[in-house]
């Protein structure tokens, strides 16, 4: 494209010379400094690659070889894996993965501004220094993009810390070794109750502050080029990541970018006065998003080096270190050998022949613990025993790691160093029943259920990496029931009389009611994993909504539980919160705390909820909604209101400032009257085809702003 540029560039300039000779030989000589222009035009992609993690499988020592090995043998399951999300969750950048328009538009976030653009093939920011403003040149600078996360609901991206371009502090470093090692420990390393400096996020002028303050106060730093060399080995030790991530995101599914803040469910979102560091690549990022990775802090280069045998999850991640396999069967005849049987049974351990051994491991050959172990690795809340050991499929999880679980009266001793320093992490992640409510951290509901822990139910069940569509890697079978009931056949011979709905309805699908959308994550709403039966007992004293409410949004909650009863023989309801004849979805969008809020919206745009409860009366909760203090739960009554008739052109910006925002939930009541009066529904305050504002607004004041962050 550069060089079609170039020549059209100098085609056009030959014209403007008078014809003739003159004009044929200018016209040659500008093509050839045009042709040589373009040739000599250094492309950007080798020279980033010098930021991304360096190729682990390059290794002498290496086990690790990567998927670009696994294809020659294995060419259908590498293109069936190559088209999943997995594959795509990180890669390098180029014209083909970056799904965010980089087309010179500018981003803002409280005072500061963010510029992408692309230039000679390469992405680029054009942002704010850390620890300024960016209302000058001098405190700008301009990043290149060099990868990317995630490609499904959204896409994030990496750009060096602009310390990577930058010498060592070496006699920062004599210095600060000298004068402050003393407190803080060789290198920033501290020992005892002094804070170490190592990746706390300081910024320079937070640090220039702290030189003046007690107890610093009394030290002889010195002033001009000495203590400047001090605060800049300082700063080059607070944020040691050698990736960090641009602020915004692109939303695959709203098609626009947000700030990354926008994306969670957490408490309302404030700009940090200054451009703070970014998150780092490897201070966990890599461990789910790569496979083998690694990160090394080099003192004396003052640069963190970091390596990946692959970007994204690859064959590896699942199967193992393929270098013995691939050692094993590099000739034919053993290759021919195994398939004939000569090589059947457990692969080769031993290193008597002077081969490495061959410990691949296919998960759908592991009992349906380990099997569901290669998934937990990543789509669980762990604490790992020992950091600097990897998972290996075909391990046990818990041999690896904590498995996370709601136990606030007396956590694990491996447990309770973490809740020291996240005091919340359980009132958060969980629902107070013990379910979880994380998006992606399927392993640790699936692990509560009695068809894993006493059956042999696990995650290849229902998923399938090769076998699957790619959207959310459900094999064939587990879009209908054939999964539960093949363990279940007498329910399965008569659901109807099972589920008391229709056999063709959403009603009797079994993960309807057995796995509700009670999990929150990437701005929606996703299946619990911890397979159980709704009861309207559990969800009055634990708040997890249940899945019957989810679905009949225009029932309350003691309406469900005497069903329940009549039905399946539950125990009654004991007395409860009085939501002034509200159904429970109502209560929740009202009354309840921010996931309550989120999930009751979400359904309020669920296809089957819509189609149980009726269409024409979910817009003035939605559009309360639209005004809610959380972004994420704001985002998700969007979408939901978009679902509803006459509102699918409906625009409005979930993180514009509150008079807009107010604004457009006015709007939406205003267009939902003058469709013309609804049916009554007393559950949701419509009677005489008139909202009772009177009794929502008693509801509403009694919101539960108890602050809850569930980040995935």
């Amino acid at each position: 494209m550069d060089l079609l540029i170039a020549l059209l560039l100098v085609a056009a300039a030959g014209l403007a010379v008078p014809r003739g000779r003159a004009r044929g030989l200018a016209l040659a000589g500008m093509g050839l400094a045009a042709l040589l222009v373009a040739l000599l035009r250094p492309d950007p992609a080798p020279a980033l690659d010098r930021f991304r993690p360096d190729d682990a499988t390059a290794a002498a020592d290496a086990d690790y070889s990567s998927s670009r090995a696994c294809r020659a043998c294995h060419p259908e399951a590498y293109a069936t894996w190559h088209r999943t999300h997995h594959r795509q969750m990180t890669q390098a950048v180029t014209p083909d993965t970056v799904l965010a328009p980089f087309d010179g538009r500018t981003l803002t976030d409280g005072p500061r501004r963010y510029r992408v653009f692309r230039e000679g093939g390469g992405f680029f920011v054009d942002m704010p220094r850390y620890g300024t403003n960016g209302e000058t040149p001098a405190e700008r600078m301009i990043r290149p993009v060099v990868m990317s996360t995630g490609s499904h609901h959204m896409q994030a991206y990496w750009t060096p810390s602009p310390m990577v371009d930058e010498p060592p502090a070496r006699v920062g470093r004599q210095l600060f070794n000298r004068q402050c090692a003393g407190c803080h420990g060789r290198d920033g390393r501290a020992k005892g109750e002094v804070p170490a400096l190592r990746d706390a996020m300081l910024l320079p002028y937070e640090i220039e502050a702290a030189l003046g303050e007690a107890p610093h106060a009394g030290i002889a730093f010195g002033e001009g080029p000495a203590r400047g060399e001090i605060v800049r080995f300082v700063t080059r030790i607070q944020a040691t990541g050698r990736l960090m991530q641009f602020p915004f995101v692109w939303l695959v599914r709203h098609g626009r970018w947000v700030n990354e803040e926008h994306t969670f469910l957490q408490p309302p979102y404030t700009p940090a006065p200054v451009e703070i560091w970014g998150d780092a690549w490897s201070d966990g990022c890599d461990q789910c998003h790569s496979v083998r990775p690694s990160y090394d802090w080099q003192v004396a280069s003052q640069r963190g080096e970091a390596a990946v045998a692959e970007l994204g999850i690859a064959c590896e991640a699942c199967h193992g270190p393929g270098r013995g396999h691939i050692a094993r069967h590099r000739g034919p005849a053993a290759r021919y050998a195994r398939h004939l049987g000569d090589g059947d049974g457990p692969p080769p351990a031993a290193t008597a022949d002077g081969l490495p051994p061959d410990d691949i491991v296919q998960p759908a050959d592991l009992d349906h613990r380990r099997s569901s172990a290669v998934c937990g690795q990543c789509h669980a809340e762990l604490v790992v025993h020992h950091p600097d050991e990897r998972f290996r499929p075909g391990r046990s999880l818990e041999a690896h790691g904590g498995v996370v679980q709601y136990t606030p009266e007396k956590p694990p001793p491996w447990l309770a160093p973490v809740l020291e320093d996240e005091p919340k992490l359980l009132a958060d992640a969980f629902w107070t029943d013990g379910t979880i409510r994380i998006a992606g951290r399927n392993y640790n509901a699936q692990a509560l259920t009695g068809c894993f822990t006493e059956g042999e139910m696990g995650c290849l069940t229902c998923h399938s990496m090769h076998d699957a569509a790619p959207s959310d890697q459900l094999r064939g079978p587990a879009v209908d029931d054939s999964p539960c009931v093949g363990c279940h056949p007498a329910i399965g011979a008569d659901i109807t009389g099972h589920t008391h709905h229709p056999a063709d309805s959403a009603g009797s699908r079994c993960y309807n009611c057995h796995m509700p959308h009670t999990t929150v994550g990437l701005l929606t709403l996703m299946r619990s994993h911890r397979v159980d039966s709704p009861s309207a007992v559990r969800t009055a004293w634990s708040g997890r909504p249940d899945a019957c409410s989810l679905c009949h949004l225009d029932r309350t909650l003691p309406d469900i539980a005497k069903t329940l009863t009549e039905w399946y023989g539950h125990p009654p309801l004991p007395p409860v919160a009085d939501d002034r004849g509200a159904s429970a979805a109502v209560a929740w969008a009202l009354r309840g705390d921010a996931v309550q809020r989120a999930t009751a919206a979400w359904h309020m745009g669920w296809a089957p909820a819509r189609a149980a409860s009726g269409s024409d009366w979910q817009v003035p909760y939605l559009a309360l909604l639209l005004d809610d203090p959380y972004a994420a739960v704001r985002a998700i009554a969007y979408d939901a209101l978009r679902k509803q008739p006459g509102f699918a052109d409906f625009e409005y910006d979930y993180v514009a400032p509150p008079k807009s925002r107010q604004a457009r939930a006015e709007a939406a009541i205003a267009r939902w009257h003058a469709a013309g009066p609804p049916a009554d529904r007393p559950t949701a305050f419509i009677v005489d085809g008139r909202l009772d504002r009177a009794a929502i607004e008693l509801l509403y004041e009694r919101r539960d702003d108890t602050e809850v962050r569930v980040n995935e």
